[in-house]
């Protein structure tokens, strides 16, 4: 029983030194980040909008929707991109590099965070040069 007690007691202290070791990433709504972010709100998702592309292989087999993502990104300014249910692989390509191209725009915090995304890709949008539509 003691020897037990002595490895969870060395098991917690090892994670909360591991922990400290580690960033915190802070956690964001798409409208929480842009309103966060020092530079113009509008321009930045005016950025994102224009990079975004509906992937032609997509486009090809009538593929759309309202589609959830998490955009992670790292302390070292690395961008992960994960799609809820991952029910069309395809755009989160199509997303990451709408991100990327809106972060050379921006100076991003050195604090990593993940922000949930919203993006409604539709064949025949309605607004002539909105494919997509982001909301928070």
């Amino acid at each position: 029983m003691k020897k037990t007690s002595f490895i969870l007691l060395l098991l917690t202290l090892s994670g909360s030194v591991f922990a400290q070791q580690e960033s915190c990433y802070s956690y964001y709504s798409w409208t929480e980040f842009l309103a966060a972010q020092d530079s113009n709100a509008a321009a930045c998702q005016q950025a994102f909008d224009q990079s975004l592309r509906y992937p032609a292989i997509c486009r090809e087999n009538n593929l759309e929707g309202a589609l959830r993502f998490l955009l992670v990104y790292h302390a070292n300014g690395s961008v992960e991109v994960y799609q809820k249910d991952r029910i069309r692989p395809f755009f989160e390509q199509a997303v990451l590099h709408a991100f990327q191209q809106m972060l050379t725009a921006i100076q991003p915090s050195e604090t990593p965070f993940v922000i949930q995304l919203n993006v409604l890709f539709e064949i025949n949008p309605i607004e002539p040069q909105a494919v997509v539509s982001t909301q928070n």
